[in-house]
């Protein structure tokens, strides 16, 4: 399925468009997608070699959550809600 991806710099089609502006600055659409996409499903927030040490961390806003991601005593990653 990838072959069917294009560059648009490189292979621009006649008429293509991009979605409405609406979809890119209504707060509507923003929180819909943070209900619907990011709060409803898996999400990649960092790679495990950037906490290798026991004790190390990373943290992320995600809309209006913060996580954390902890390795630790056991060298094992765990996350949690940052409160």
């Amino acid at each position: 399925m990838v072959d069917k991806y294009r560059k648009t710099a490189t292979t621009l089609i006649k008429g293509a468009k991009t979605l409405d502006k609406k979809y890119y600055t209504d707060k509507e659409v923003f929180y819909s997608e943070l209900e619907n996409i990011f709060y409803e499903n898996w999400l990649c927030i960092g790679r495990s070699n950037e906490i290798n040490n026991k004790g190390s961390y990373i943290t992320i806003d995600i809309g209006s959550e913060s996580l954390i991601v902890v390795r630790d005593v056991k060298n094992l990653l765990k996350g949690f809600f940052n409160v």
